[in-house]
């Protein structure tokens, strides 16, 4: 809202006779403009934010909540209105359609008058901290009660002013570790509240020219000084991707792959977390191609859950050999054959089983190499 600021009272400019010299003209010039400063955007402090349209505060047209507001606050002009009442106090949509960015009861933001309607930008930067940056208060210093309603408008605050919560469930002691990310030359960073960022950047620092980059991080490493701005480390924030075309990836993988080895540089897309899970819905696919290798692996176990496992092409249809199976019957088979008895001979039939013959050691001892070709750590089902 625009607003003019005067000098106080008894500050007034005495008139002056005579003949004027070009100096006194440029010092009255001067003094007449200190007479009062116009200004077209104004803070505003956040007393309550439209988040619940069942609440009677919360701004309708024709009796439906008008949804434009939502993310909005009920605001008082730091200048212009210190000390109104909040049954007076206006409601204030985003201006940016595309962008909302909450702010906590008790933030300051700028408020702006367009047509009919009032807007406010994001809360100001008045400690640099990306988790709050309250101030209480600061539009009321002389009054005491103005939030105390008639229109049954609620706030997370006291009616008598002294409480400084700063939302119904956000609490200024959580996340106050929350660091902001340290930039690099040219980059764009958001920045939440909760200790995640999305950095726009690149590696030119480095040295990498060519080398945008993006880095997403939820969960902040959180050591030494709160106050200092941190980079991400990977190795220990809580979820990561990295997406790079020109950059090392500095990071200790679960397992060392035999397969993709050296340094991981170039254009890569890094997801680190303590579980990583795809999921496709409505009978979608995933699918995973490479141009060279395919490297899986696990500290753990490695297992396929699936009614059907193809192994070469979904063409495949000779069945796969369930080896402890094939042992088990080839066994049976050779014990089976070793109890034969009374076969035919040139001198009649053999009164002993075949598996008193002189050669049929052999014969075990081939079936105890079969089972050693079973694998002790691999299994499959039928």
């Amino acid at each position: 809202m625009a607003y003019e600021q005067k000098p106080g009272r008894g500050t007034s400019i005495p008139e002056r006779g005579g003949i004027q010299t070009l100096n006194s003209l440029k010092k009255r010039i001067n003094e007449i403009v200190q007479e009062s400063k116009f200004y077209e955007l104004e803070p505003v402090e956040v007393l309550e934010v439209h988040l619940d349209d069942t609440k009677s505060s919360f701004p309708t047209i024709e009796g439906e909540p008008d949804y434009s507001y939502i993310g909005g606050v009920i605001g008082r002009f730091v200048f212009s209105e210190q000390g109104l009442n909040i049954d007076r106090c206006k409601s204030f949509k985003p201006l940016n359609p595309n962008m909302n960015i909450t702010p906590a009861v008790g933030e300051i933001v700028i408020g702006v008058k367009y047509l009919s309607d009032y807007y406010f930008t994001s809360a100001v930067n008045l400690f640099g901290n990306p988790n709050l940056n309250v101030q209480h208060g600061v539009s009321r210093i002389k009054r005491k009660n103005t939030l105390s309603s008639k229109q049954g408008i609620t706030t997370p605050a006291e009616e008598n002013d002294t409480n400084t919560n700063v939302g119904y469930y956000l609490d200024d002691g959580r996340n106050k570790d929350a660091r902001k990310i340290l930039p690099n030359e040219g980059d764009i960073i958001l920045e939440g509240r909760f200790g995640n960022s999305i950095r726009i950047g690149s590696d030119l620092k480095n040295g990498n020219t060519e080398s945008p980059n993006i880095i997403l991080n939820v969960g902040q490493t959180i050591e030494g000084d709160t106050k200092v701005p941190i980079q991400e480390k990977i190795d220990t924030d809580g979820s990561s991707i990295y997406l790079t075309t020109n950059q090392t990836l500095e990071f200790t993988p679960a397992i060392e792959s035999k397969v993709i080895t050296g340094e991981i540089s170039g254009k890569n897309i890094l997801l680190s977390s303590d579980r990583i899970l795809f999921n496709s819905k409505e009978k979608g696919d995933i699918g995973m191609f490479s141009a060279n290798n395919i490297s899986l692996g696990s500290v753990g176990k490695l297992v396929m859950e699936s009614p059907e496992v193809k192994i070469g092409g979904d063409e495949a249809e000779e069945p796969q050999v369930l080896g402890q199976t094939l042992f088990d019957k080839l066994d049976a088979l050779v014990t089976a054959i070793g109890n034969v008895v009374g076969i035919p001979t040139p001198t009649g039939p053999t009164p002993a089983p075949i598996s008193s013959a002189p050669s049929w050691p052999a014969v075990t001892a081939a079936m105890a190499q079969v089972k050693l070709a079973l694998s002790k750590k691999h299994r499959i089902n039928e």
